[in-house]
């Protein structure tokens, strides 16, 4: 009997760390990130692969919780507060769910990251259930992935692409409230940094707010005059406004600056033909033009952009043919 117990036992023993061997998972393991402004979005999940198999309608029925993908619940995180399609959601990690459509997705998020699938899913804990429109692709998609498009400072596109199908949806910030968070705290931490006001005059200049963005450059040179960039974003805010005098004498005075600093440090002023690039163009008698002209090219740029990353968000691996018997 005591033989028989522990034969019983040492094959129990046996069983157990055959399962805690880690092998190779026919869904591999997953993980993908992009910071858009002052946020940082995560996803971490299995990418499933199609293997000549029917998917959507088939190995993933339509009008059923999934979850979007395979294994453990996919999850995704976000660094702060955020909107997802319009909805307003906190930050942290949250379970993502969707339930597949003919012509929309359900996407969902709930706050349980603990799942196996779909086990244990609690539709009262969902913090955002919003519909999703399908986009055909035109290649299918070997393996389920997850990317990111249209990146902006205050926005940007998660697409989940698989088989013939995609869906996209939009996450924003509130960047400038974040970034008003972040300068009043710096300020209140260093009163006295002439940097802190330099940089915050940058992200306000990057935001279209001249007003705000000159204050903090005033505020730069009261505590610290002879900074030649200072003096060189000052030319760039006054550039905003088409006032090619005023950013001419702030450019003179960053290049005076420069070459100061540079001879005392005795070197070389790195960033001449920089700054020596833009008094040339406001000294030009056709500076507002060619002001206009050059946010036209970058207006261009950007809606080029934006279409390229409309179009198709990744390449697609091509259909492999499987032998039926693949699972």
């Amino acid at each position: 009997m005591r033989s028989a117990v522990v034969l019983f036992l040492t094959l129990c023993v046996g069983y157990f760390q055959v399962e805690a061997q880690e092998l190779p998972r026919k869904s591999p393991k997953a993980y993908t990130s992009q910071v858009f402004g002052l946020t940082e979005v995560a996803i971490d999940y299995s990418s499933p692969a199609m293997n000549g198999r029917r998917i959507f309608g088939s190995l993933v029925p339509l009008d059923q919780l999934w979850r979007t993908g395979a294994n453990e619940v996919t999850r995704i995180s976000f660094s702060t507060p955020v909107t997802i399609e319009g909805i307003p959601v906190n930050e942290g990690t949250y379970a993502l769910f969707t339930i597949p459509g003919m012509q929309s997705w359900t996407l969902i998020l709930n706050p349980d990251t603990t799942l196996w699938g779909t086990n244990g899913y609690d539709e009262k804990k969902n913090v955002l259930e919003v519909a999703i429109p399908i986009q055909a692709s035109k290649v299918p998609y070997e393996r389920m992935r997850f990317t990111f498009s249209s990146i902006q400072d205050s926005s940007m596109q998660v697409n989940l692409c698989w088989a013939e199908t995609r869906i996209s949806f939009t996450i924003q910030s509130e960047l400038r409230e974040l970034i008003e968070r972040n300068v009043e705290d710096a300020i209140a931490s260093d009163p006295e940094n002439y940097n802190v006001y330099l940089k915050a005059a940058v992200a306000f200049k990057d935001l279209g707010s001249f007003e705000r963005a000159m204050s903090y450059v005033s505020r730069s040179l009261e505590i610290y005059p002879d900074n030649w960039y200072a003096y060189y974003i000052q030319a760039e805010l006054f550039e905003l406004k088409m006032n090619c005098e005023e950013a001419l004498r702030s450019a003179m005075t960053a290049m005076e600056k420069g070459l100061v600093e540079a001879e005392t440090l005795e070197e070389d002023f790195k960033y001449e033909k920089m700054v020596m690039d833009k008094i040339t163009l406001y000294r030009s008698k056709d500076c507002k033009e060619k002001l206009m002209e050059q946010e036209a090219i970058r207006e261009k740029s950007r809606e080029e952009l934006r279409r390229s990353e409309e179009e198709e968000v990744v390449e697609p691996q091509p259909e492999k043919k499987k032998n039926k018997k693949n699972k």
